[in-house]
This record gives structure tokens, sequence and C-alpha cells, in this order.
């Protein structure tokens, strides 16, 4: 079963034996549309999915019924099935033919510690970004009034001469 992932829904596609269309469609990308979903399916079953930035808590889902989940490296799969027409029923069908002759170029899912940490670092780096932004747009502020300070103005002694100019 090939499975194209979207914030909104998602596009199946499930193929048979002899590799054609057994079943095509879409639901709704929720968790319980989902786990409602793979009641249609036997533990046997395999699916593939695309890594996505938020394809974790589907994969989780499918695995967790005890499905056997393939994650597909997606610049890969576009290598191998580079297509003039692209839309949802082809990438998921382009998945299903991937996995049914064992060509999906898989990506490496990390256990769920190393998850944990990789969301916490990503959390804490994207907080630094930010952070950063916003002591630049100070900087430049008081550039822009033509305000001079020496000093680092994220020291104490910094933070008091800014909150000087209420």
């Amino acid at each position: 079963m090939g499975l194209d992932i979207h914030t909104e829904n998602i596009v199946y596609t499930v193929l048979s034996d002899d590799g054609n269309e057994k079943m095509r469609g879409k639901i709704v990308n929720d968790i319980e549309y989902i786990i409602k979903f793979l009641r249609n399916f036997e533990n046997e079953d395999l699916f593939v999915i695309k890594s996505t930035g938020f394809y974790e808590p589907i994969y989780d889902t499918i695995e967790s019924k005890g499905f056997k989940v393939k994650l597909a490296n997606p610049l890969k799969v576009k290598l191998i099935a580079e297509s003039r027409i692209k839309n949802d029923k082809i990438d998921s069908e382009i998945l299903a033919r991937l996995l049914k002759n064992n060509w999906v170029p898989e990506s490496y899912v990390p256990n769920k510690k190393i998850m944990e940490i990789r969301r916490i670092v990503r959390t804490r780096i994207n907080l630094k970004r930010v952070s950063t932004n916003f002591k630049n747009r100070i900087y430049m502020e008081l550039k822009k009034l033509k305000i001079d300070y020496d000093g680092n103005l994220f020291t104490l002694e910094g933070k008091h001469f800014l909150r000087s100019f209420k």
C-alpha cells in the first residue's frame, strides 16, 4: 500500500498480487480516521510512506497496529519514478509499485529516544535563531535612532540601559 501524505488528507493505492490496482482513495489525515482505515488490512500487509516533515505520527500509528512500514526517501523516489504527470493518485501508486517490486529507497528511521532528542535539538536551534533575530532587530532600531552603546546590550548592564528608554 502506497500512502501519499498531506496535511489535510492521505491518498492511498493498494495493488493486488498481480500488480493491478485493487483499491484507491483518500482519507482524512487524522489519527482516528487512520486507525479505522487500518482495520481493513491484515498484519502482513506492508505500507510505504515518503519521509515528509510530518510523517512521524502516521508512521507510529501504522506501526503500533502491528503493520510493517517502510519510509521512502523522497528524493530517491523522485529519481526512480520521474513522471511528467504528477498528482497525489500517481504518487501513491508509484509508492505502491515500488513497494510491490521491493524497490523502495528506504530512509533511516531512528528509535523513539533518538527522535525525541532530535526534536529537542531542532526546537533549541529554532529558539536560538528567533532570539538572535530579535537581538539583531534591537541593535538595528538603536542604530536607526542613532543611539550608541559600547557594551553587550544583553548583559545585566545592557538590559538596564535598554530599560532606561521607557
